[in-house]
């Protein structure tokens, strides 16, 4: 009767599918107390945990394992359906609202101002450095640049945010089908996976 009433998989299975186990354990552990305890425990087991993979061998399973699938991994693809999800959500342009603002606080910094401020007057004849035309040059360049980004970022269908669309667009197209960027993504792939190891 236990064998063929109590353990049989069916009754078992449909028990289990009624638990919600998610919500009794988010219930369990909304406990304070409990919480701490479990933290506690896990603390405590933690250097035994480490010691005992390091003595299996589990360790060096998992990392050849791990080395494994990222290998076999093909990024191209991947890059290419996660950059897809941000085009079709629009979200591309917000990135490139971020990177509007990016620009915008770079021309303001006193460093990057000095710098342009030394190539424009390495390139002006030494007559428009004495009436200190570089600056003016400068001043006018900051003033056309963060006036074209802010009109960019105001306007949803500005030439810059097309362009900007039409590249994204072009690179998703290459990932998923030039052999080059494929070889290229996965060089990419290895070089970094081998400098995180």
């Amino acid at each position: 009767m236990v064998e063929e009433q109590f353990l049989a998989p069916e009754p078992i299975e449909h028990k289990l599918k009624e638990v919600d186990f998610a919500a009794l354990s988010s219930h369990w552990l909304a406990d304070e107390a409990r919480s701490a305890s479990l933290a506690r425990f896990l603390l405590r087991l933690l250097p035994q945990a480490s010691s005992a993979i390091e003595e299996t061998g589990l360790r060096s399973f998992l990392t050849q394992r791990m080395v494994e699938r990222v290998e076999a991994l093909e990024l191209a693809p991947i890059a290419a359906k996660l950059l897809m999800a941000l085009v079709d959500d629009d979200r591309h342009q917000r990135i490139f609202d971020e990177i509007l603002i990016g620009l915008n606080r770079l021309l303001r910094n006193e460093q990057t101002l000095g710098a342009i401020r030394e190539k424009i007057r390495s390139e002006l004849p030494s007559l428009f450095s004495l009436f200190r035309a570089d600056a003016y040059v400068v001043s006018r360049f900051v003033v056309l640049i963060s006036t074209f980004i802010e009109e960019a970022r105001s306007d949803p269908d500005h030439a810059l945010r097309r362009e900007f669309d039409e590249f994204v667009r072009a690179f998703i197209e290459k990932l998923t089908s030039s052999p080059e960027y494929a070889d290229q993504a996965e060089m990419l792939k290895l070089n970094l996976w081998h400098a995180l190891r």
